[in-house]
Order: C-alpha cells, then sequence, then structure tokens
C-alpha cells in the first residue's frame, strides 16, 4: 500500500515534510474518492463548514499543489496524478496502493465467493480484508460530514465482514477460530445482538455452555442498562437453545448453514428504537451530528 486511511492516515514513501491538518483533510477526501472527482465545494466544506474563507478557492489550489510536491513515491512506482477539471479535483492511483480500497474489494471478493459456495475462499478473503484493518479510519484525521460518513460506512463493513468471517469459520468447523473476532466485535459495539448469537454457537459447538450462557447474560445487561431495551427474540431464542442443550442443527440458519448454500447470511443491522441513539452511535452534544469515534472534530 502506498495512502494508508484505515488507522491514521499514512502515505508511505512520501517525502518527510508534514502536511497541516487541512492538508491533511484534503488528502484524505481525494483518497477516499480515489478516481472519482470531488467538488471544489465540497473541499471547502469538508475543511471550513459555514466558516470558509473568502480565499477558500484559491486556498484549495495551494493546499493541492503542496500535495503534489510533498508527496513523491518510490522508484518504479508513478507519482500519484491529481486532475482538475470545471472545479472538480480527482486523485488518480491504483485502487491497490490505497488499503481503503483494498479492504473493500477484498470483502466483495468474499461475498462473490459466498454467492458461488466456495466457502474456503470466502474465509480467505474476508481474512485477507480484516488484515488491512489497523484501527478505526483516519484517526487523529479533522473528519468534516464526508469523512465522517466515509469512516462510519468503512467501519459498518468491518463489523459486517467480521461477523461474516466468523460465520464461515463456524460453517467450516473451525469455530475456536471463530470465537477471537467475535469477542473483539462485541468489544467495539456492545450493542450488536447478532454477535452475540454467532459467538454463542461457536461457544456451543466446542463445548463451552457456561460460557454461551454468561454471554447472554452480558447481553442482555448491557442491552438493558444501555439502552433500555429487552434482547431481541432471535438472540433471546439462541438463549433458550443454550439452556435446553439443542444440538447445531437447532441453532440458527443464519449462522451455521447459510455458507453452505451460497447465500449471505444476516448481520444486522441490529434494532433501533424511536427515541433511542442507534446502537453504537456517538453524538456531538453540541450540535447534535453522529461522530464516529476517532475523528477530529474542532471545528468553531
Amino acid at each position: 500500500m502506498i495512502i494508508k486511511l484505515l488507522g491514521g492516515l499514512e502515505v508511505k514513501g512520501a517525502s518527510q515534510a508534514s502536511l497541516s491538518p487541512q492538508v491533511e483533510t484534503v488528502l484524505a477526501l481525494l483518497a477516499a474518492h480515489n478516481n472519482s472527482y470531488v467538488a471544489v465545494a465540497d473541499l471547502i466544506d469538508e475543511v471550513w463548514g459555514a466558516f470558509a474563507p473568502k480565499t477558500a478557492v484559491n486556498t484549495i489550489q495551494v493546499y493541492v499543489s503542496r500535495i503534489r510536491r510533498t508527496i513523491r513515491f518510490p522508484a518504479g512506482v508513478a507519482d500519484p496524478e491529481i486532475r482538475h477539471l470545471h472545479g472538480n479535483y480527482m486523485l488518480r492511483l491504483d485502487p491497490q496502493l490505497v488499503d481503503a480500497d483494498r479492504f473493500m474489494n477484498h470483502v466483495a471478493q468474499a461475498r462473490s465467493a459466498l454467492s458461488r459456495g466456495a466457502i474456503e475462499d470466502t474465509a480467505d478473503q474476508f481474512a485477507a480484508a480484516l488484515r488491512l484493518w489497523r484501527s478505526g479510519p483516519l484517526t487523529g484525521v479533522y473528519c468534516g460530514p464526508r469523512l465522517a460518513a466515509f469512516r462510519r460506512r468503512l467501519s459498518r463493513l468491518h463489523e459486517e465482514a467480521t461477523q461474516e468471517y466468523a460465520s464461515a469459520l463456524i460453517a467450516m468447523g473451525r469455530h475456536t477460530e471463530a470465537i477471537p473476532p467475535l469477542e473483539e466485535l462485541i468489544t467495539s459495539n456492545p450493542y450488536r445482538e447478532t454477535a452475540y448469537i454467532h459467538l454463542m454457537v461457536a461457544l456451543m459447538m466446542v463445548g463451552r455452555r457456561v460460557d454461551a450462557l454468561q454471554t447472554f447474560t452480558t447481553a442482555r445487561q448491557i442491552l438493558r442498562e444501555g439502552l433500555g431495551l429487552d434482547p431481541s427474540p432471535e438472540l433471546a431464542a439462541m438463549h433458550q437453545r443454550v439452556l435446553t442443550g439443542n444440538g447445531p442443527d437447532h441453532y440458527p440458519e443464519s449462522v451455521t448453514n447459510s455458507y453452505r448454500t451460497g447465500r449471505q447470511p444476516s448481520t444486522g443491522p441490529d434494532r433501533r428504537t424511536p427515541g433511542q441513539l442507534g446502537r453504537g452511535d456517538r453524538r456531538d452534544p453540541v450540535r447534535g451530528r453522529r461522530l464516529p469515534a476517532g475523528c477530529v472534530d474542532d471545528r468553531g
């Protein structure tokens, strides 16, 4: 990879000259829309919002020029081309050189393999995608509305990929391997009920019935204390299956069988209720906007 977005913004092989926070935001937005044009108006709104100076258009030109001067790739790799057309800018770069593009491509390939019933290929592609994930996208980078939406979209896709990867492992009988990613997923989003269901299945399949029951108890407590909700019917039904000791044939089809029939398992979204924050959402208490963790929001 040359440009990394899955974590803090990194440009491998670039000169050591540091980029200002505003220039980082411009570069991040161009990289997030790699090979697509971004309007100057959108770049201005991303950097300044309602507080754009009168010189904003010229300042964006300066920022783009600084990116062109600063980023020099290693020998054998063509420097990125930033095109300008009718008030729009486009970063032209091989998608294989941007980690976010590679991540999304691996997920797409995994789901394509699933549609063919190729479970091992599905797991391999999901594993390749998850290896690219360093932390939340654009950690420490100022996120205006477009980058915040990009970050939420990638974070949601990461959750789905983690759970679908675990489903593939369970379908292949690799239950022990499915447990750690599910535990990490629940840690990052404790309101994702379908992840608890998958984890309970994996635990039961390796003989850890007590841990499966404790998983449900934890989920119920978190949902009630955090959202004022009882577990969903699906999660409650899984609890009953564990209590009665029913075998794998009685576990939810969406967890154990869908990969054998070439259909994507259900991974969410988890239910929301009127008047409640979305499960896993975080809002700016001043502006009421959703803010993904890790984005810097210091605009006045």
